[in-house]
């Protein structure tokens, strides 16, 4: 619909900076008057969660977080699956930006916008954008490593679930 490659693109009144849903990208109504620069690098982010499907990962770290809540390790989980899943998105828009600042900017720039519904993770949050912003203009992480740490950390929540399936099925008759 929005002219960006085969990815699923839809303008919506319930945001006001780009968002992944499923495998959808869900971008401001005024996404299309954007500079083409800030287009392509927030779609270049929201690519990226969608090939690291970020969604389905965040679905599954809250799933254990809601039946683990009694340990901090769940919630801790959470915030820190979503924050490496910035982190490569992040690293994704940047290696297609002119300068590394022109991003820093664009993330800026979103923040002043108004909020968006609580349903939704947007692609930025006041609490989140100082530390990512000083990422940012560093000098690159290497992505490797953090998408490493994101198998490893997934893994970790997954296994007590598959543990707790496997003694209820040997329970049974």
């Amino acid at each position: 619909p929005l002219g960006m490659g085969n990815l699923d693109i839809r303008a919506s009144t319930l945001v006001s900076s780009p968002v992944t849903v499923f495998s959808t990208v869900l971008v401001p109504l005024d996404f299309e008057s954007w500079p083409a620069a800030s287009q392509r690098l927030a779609i270049a982010h929201e690519r990226a969660h969608i090939e690291g499907k970020d969604f389905y990962v965040q679905w599954l770290a809250h799933f254990h977080r809601n039946l683990f809540w009694f340990n901090p390790f769940a919630w801790w989980l959470v915030r820190r699956l979503s924050l490496l899943s910035e982190h490569i998105s992040d690293d994704a828009a940047t290696r297609d930006a002119d300068e590394r600042t022109t991003y820093a900017r664009l993330l800026l720039s979103l923040v002043q916008r108004t909020t968006v519904s609580s349903q939704v993770v947007p692609m930025i949050r006041d609490s989140s954008v100082g530390p990512r912003i000083e990422r940012i203009l560093r000098e690159p992480q290497p992505t490797a490593r953090i998408h490493r740490s994101k198998s490893l950390l997934l893994a970790c929540a997954l296994l007590p679930i598959i543990s707790a399936v496997a003694a209820v099925q040997t329970m049974g008759p």
